[in-house]
C-alpha cells in the first residue's frame, strides 16, 4: 500500500504542464483562451493518466477479471484524447481574454518557450537520478525552487487519486469495508508531501535555468494574469477529472456487475 501510495506524488505532479517543446503562431478561428490552452502545453495534460489508473489496480493486487475490467473501462473514459477535449472547453470558458492573452505572450517569449520545453521533457521522462541534490543548492536557489513548488503543485493530486482507488474498489468491497478503506488511505495521503514530491520535479526541470530567469517565471506566475491562468488550469482539470472518473465508475461496476 505504501508503495502506491507513492504514486500519488507523481501523479499530481503528472497532472501539472505536460508537453510542446514548440507550438503554432496564432490560429485563425482560435480564442484567446484557446492559445493560451496550446501555447501552455495543455494539450498533453493528461497523457499519463491511463498509465497511472492501470498501475492502481495492479499495485491494489486486483485479479485477472478485475483487472481486464478495469483497464477497459480506465481506456473508455481516461483516453488522453477525450479528456483533452473536454478539458479544452472548460478552460476557454474560465479564462477571461485579457489574462489568456498575456501567457500567450509569456509563453511565446524565447523563456517561456524553453519553460515549456523543459516541462515536456521532465514530466515525460521523469529521471530521478537527475535531480539535483538540496544540500548543493544555496539559500537563494532553494529559495527560488520553493516559490515554484508552491506555485505549480497539484492543487487536489490526492484527491484526485483517491477517486480513482475507491471507483476501483466500489464494486467489490462491502461499504462498511470500503468506508474503513478509504478512511486509512485518506490518512496515508495527508501524510505525503505533494510540495515536497513537486520540489522533486522543480529541481529537476528548472536544473538548467538561471535564478533570473527563475525570477522571471515566478513574477509571471504570481501576476494576476499568472494567477488566473493556474486558477482556471486547476478548476478544469479537477472538474473534467472527476466527471471522468464517475463515468469510470460507473462503467466498470457494471462489467464486473457490481458487488
Amino acid at each position: 500500500m505504501f508503495r502506491l501510495i507513492r504514486t500519488v506524488s507523481h501523479y499530481a505532479a503528472t497532472l501539472l504542464v505536460i508537453t510542446m517543446a514548440f507550438f503554432p503562431a496564432s490560429v485563425l478561428g482560435q480564442s484567446d483562451a484557446e492559445q493560451a490552452f496550446e501555447a501552455s502545453g495543455l494539450e498533453s495534460l493528461f497523457a499519463k493518466a491511463p498509465e497511472t489508473a492501470f498501475e492502481i489496480a495492479r499495485q491494489l493486487g486486483a485479479d485477472d477479471n478485475v483487472t481486464s475490467a478495469w483497464d477497459a473501462s480506465v481506456r473508455a473514459h481516461l483516453s488522453p484524447d477525450i479528456l483533452t477535449t473536454a478539458l479544452r472547453l472548460e478552460f476557454a470558458d474560465r479564462l477571461d481574454p485579457a489574462s489568456a492573452d498575456a501567457v500567450v505572450k509569456f509563453r511565446k517569449s524565447d523563456l517561456g518557450r524553453a519553460i515549456t520545453a523543459a516541462e515536456a521533457d521532465v514530466n515525460l521522462s521523469f529521471d530521478e537520478a537527475s535531480i539535483e541534490d538540496t544540500e548543493a543548492l544555496t539559500e537563494d536557489r532553494l529559495e527560488l525552487y520553493t516559490k515554484l513548488s508552491n506555485l505549480t503543485a497539484a492543487r487536489d493530486g490526492g484527491g484526485q487519486f483517491m477517486g480513482l482507488v475507491e471507483a476501483l474498489l466500489a464494486p467489490l468491497l462491502p461499504k462498511a469495508d470500503l468506508d474503513a478503506a478509504m478512511t486509512e488511505l485518506a490518512s496515508m495521503v495527508e501524510g505525503t508531501s505533494s510540495l515536497e514530491a513537486n520540489s522533486d520535479r522543480v529541481r529537476l526541470t528548472f536544473r538548467e535555468f538561471s535564478d533570473a530567469e527563475l525570477r522571471a517565471y515566478i513574477a509571471h506566475l504570481e501576476s494576476s494574469d499568472g494567477q488566473a491562468f493556474l486558477d482556471a488550469k486547476s478548476i478544469s482539470e479537477d472538474c473534467v477529472f472527476r466527471n471522468a472518473v464517475a463515468a469510470l465508475a460507473t462503467d466498470f461496476a457494471s462489467r464486473i456487475g457490481g458487488k
